[in-house]
């Protein structure tokens, strides 16, 4: 099976990362499964870092090796999925019972399911992630989750092998929209859209994908971006009503 890290240099040698790091998987070694995911961390690894320099590390670990460890294999993203992340999040991981663990990891549209969860507002937890799971069949177009593994000890690391370094080509980003705006932004755009409209339940969140306004917010060449959750709200709902929307003054077309 082949492991990917995506990283601003070239990564050879692999190590557990720092007990104080509480990670959503716990303390380990984390790899992606999916070489877009991988690469896409590369370009925001060498875009924050400002080293212009974006690197896929290749591993492989051989199905026998991958066989005669103790695995954890996560697939629902479900209430005892994000009790497993708030676990990990607290410290208390699962590195001692298992050699490596294998699941999806939340990104900043379950950043409010998980908060309400450590805030024992369960009631509402409950319904987000029904209606999340109701969204799975776009999951992967979307990327609401993205599969990890992490191994846990050195011994299982041990079992990984290096293959390469692949340097790719460095996207060019405005310098005042960090694509990664997109993701923190959202949740707040689709609350403040669902108090504007008196909407219950996260089903709106399908629709805001599928929308101009998202494609246009997607789109680091506009300015989009810089707008408050008001301005885009607005946009997304004169979307819904009429078909079409403007763009505020501060956006440059």
């Amino acid at each position: 099976m082949k492991l990917y890290i995506g990283a601003d240099k070239v990564i050879t040698q692999l190590k557990i990362n720092p007990r104080s790091r509480f990670l959503d998987l716990g303390m380990g070694c984390y790899f992606r499964l999916n070489k877009k995911d991988a690469e896409h961390d590369a370009q925001e690894m060498a875009r924050r870092m400002e080293s212009g320099s974006p690197v896929l590390n290749i591993f492989e670990i051989d199905n026998a090796s991958l066989n005669g460890l103790k695995i954890l294999r996560v697939s629902n993203t479900n209430l005892k999925w994000v009790r497993f992340i708030v676990r990990n999040r607290k410290g208390c991981s699962l590195e001692n019972e298992y050699g490596a663990i294998i699941s999806p990891v939340p990104n900043a549209l379950l950043y409010q399911p998980i908060y309400l969860y450590e805030n024992k507002k369960l009631p509402r937890l409950r319904n987000d992630i029904k209606e999340m799971q109701q969204l799975r069949h776009i999951r992967e177009e979307y990327k609401i989750c993205k599969t990890q593994a992490v191994f846990t000890t050195e011994h299982s690391l041990s079992f990984i092998k290096y293959l390469k370094s692949v340097r790719l080509m460095p996207k060019k980003y405005r310098k005042d929209f960090p694509p990664c705006i997109v993701d923190f932004c959202i949740p707040a755009i689709i609350d403040y859209v669902k108090k504007r409209k008196n909407i219950k339940g996260m089903g709106i969140l399908r629709q805001f994908y599928f929308s101009k306004v998202y494609e246009k917010l997607c789109d680091a060449y506009l300015k989009v971006g810089q707008c408050s959750k008001y301005a885009i709200g607005e946009m997304f709902i004169e979307e819904l009503e009429t078909g079409h929307f403007y763009y505020p003054d501060e956006v440059l077309i």
